[in-house]
């Protein structure tokens, strides 16, 4: 990560600050939701966190709770971005089932008015056609959910998990670092 992460105080980490446009504060977002935005999901080497506080706390015990803090922080978000990771997958598994089922449907409906139409050909073949494609249709959500949906939370646990096992240091704000 380039850079600090520039915080008024070490609670800033976990919630999101006042803002004090006159005090030139503009931050809404907690430092963690802003971590997880600038941090890289794809492993490499580890993982440094640099806080630039106006306050800087050197005292060791400060230092060990912060680590804790932070890594009991992500393995919360973790544990709930699994449960629902696991109920997206479930909601997708019956939805696909219910749209196979229409689908099926749908393609023997095509089939049978294809077979017993009396009218225009290119009436029936709209029709037939039209219900093939109402029957795809009804597939796209719950493939939608399982391939494509889950994959922002997967992003947001991988980081989440780098964030956990970060180094994290604490320097003093410089001049540039306000938010």
């Amino acid at each position: 990560m380039g850079g600090g992460l520039a915080l008024a105080e070490l609670a800033d980490l976990f919630r999101a600050p006042e803002p004090d446009p006159l005090a030139g504060r503009f931050a809404t977002r907690s430092g963690m939701d802003l971590l997880c935005e600038q941090a890289d999901p794809r492993p490499s080497d580890g993982l440094r966190i640099e806080l630039e506080l106006e306050q800087k706390d050197d005292h060791p015990a400060t230092m060990d709770r912060l680590r804790v803090a932070v890594a009991g922080y992500c393995a919360e978000r973790i544990a709930r971005i699994e449960v629902e990771r696991a109920a997206i997958r479930r909601r997708g598994l019956k939805e696909l089932l219910a749209g196979l089922i229409f689908l099926g449907l749908c393609l023997a409906a095509a089939a049978l008015l294809s077979a017993s139409w009396s009218g225009p050909d290119w009436l029936r073949t709209f029709f037939s056609e039209g219900l093939v494609i109402v029957g795809w249709i009804a597939l796209w959500h719950p493939v939608d959910m399982l391939f494509f949906e889950r994959l922002p939370l997967l992003r947001e646990q991988r980081v989440l998990q780098r964030i956990q096992t970060a180094d994290i240091i604490v320097l003093p704000m410089s001049s540039s670092g306000r938010s």
